[in-house]
């Protein structure tokens, strides 16, 4: 969510709560429908660490999948057609990458592409706002790589732990094995870091929040995020991937927040 919020406050705007909220929602909807197919898929370890859990809570999910289902038609009506029409893209290949249609295949079952999906869907939506406002621009092709590589980067080693549940799906780890994936993480938050260096050079004042202050905040993140990398590495843990790594995301949006509220 904080991810997405960072497109309202790169513009200096306030946060639209309709959009924000059809986003979470949407998420919900999307990681709840793909847990309970996923589960299915993986019945030989469903006994083991993460899937235990969802195998036992799988009712919940249910659950959770009509509550955001609803509350996603009532924000619908809400939201303007641009803003619809903006977002059907992104919605398709969430819902291709969970639902099967490719002869019982998913979009997240093609080798190689999925870690590249999740980013690219969650980059979008963090910059969306700032493409309906100022339209295409380098700046924001700037900001949009950096996201991607910060996404990428965190979702490696996801790919990582899963070597083992993957089956015959080729992923970034299985091509260039263990280190050299690793290795390719911690270069993609570099070249991150650098994209948004020169989203700031080529385009400064054209989006609002891009300052010196903004590209420091981000050095910062990237390098601890790049610390709780190394240390992921070996590591099986779900608590550490899915509170740490995925937390990376959380610390990034307060980090962000600090700035914006100290500095602008």
């Amino acid at each position: 969510m904080l991810f997405t919020v960072e497109g309202f406050w790169l513009l200096g705007q306030d946060v639209d709560a309709v959009y924000l909220g059809f986003v979470f929602l949407a998420t919900v909807l999307i990681y709840s429908t793909h847990r309970i197919i996923g589960i299915k898929k993986l019945a030989v370890v469903s006994e083991q660490g993460r899937f235990q859990v969802i195998k036992k809570y799988r009712h919940h999910l249910h659950i959770y999948t009509a509550i955001s289902l609803v509350g996603m038609l009532w924000l619908l009506p809400q939201l303007s057609l641009l803003v619809i029409l903006s977002l059907l893209p992104l919605g398709v290949v969430s819902i291709l990458y969970t639902l099967p249609f490719l002869g019982g295949a998913r979009l997240r079952d093609l080798h190689y592409i999925k870690i590249v999906l999740i980013a690219i869907v969650w980059s979008g939506l963090s910059v969306l706002p700032i493409l309906l406002h100022q339209g295409i621009s380098v700046p924001l092709a700037f900001v949009f790589m950096e996201k991607m590589c910060f996404m990428v980067a965190i979702t490696i080693p996801f790919d990582v732990r899963d070597l083992g549940i993957d089956g015959g799906l080729k992923t970034i780890p299985q091509l260039l094995g263990i280190n050299k994936a690793y290795n390719l993480a911690y270069l993609l938050l570099g070249m991150g870091w650098l994209c948004l260096c020169l989203a700031l050079v080529s385009g400064a004042g054209i989006v609002a929040g891009l300052r010196i202050e903004w590209l420091l905040a981000i050095g910062i993140i990237h390098l601890l995020t790049f610390a709780l990398l190394r240390v992921s590495k070996g590591k099986t843990s779900d608590y550490y991937f899915s509170g740490a790594l995925d937390g990376t995301l959380i610390l990034r949006g307060i980090i962000l927040y600090g700035v914006m509220l100290f500095h602008y």
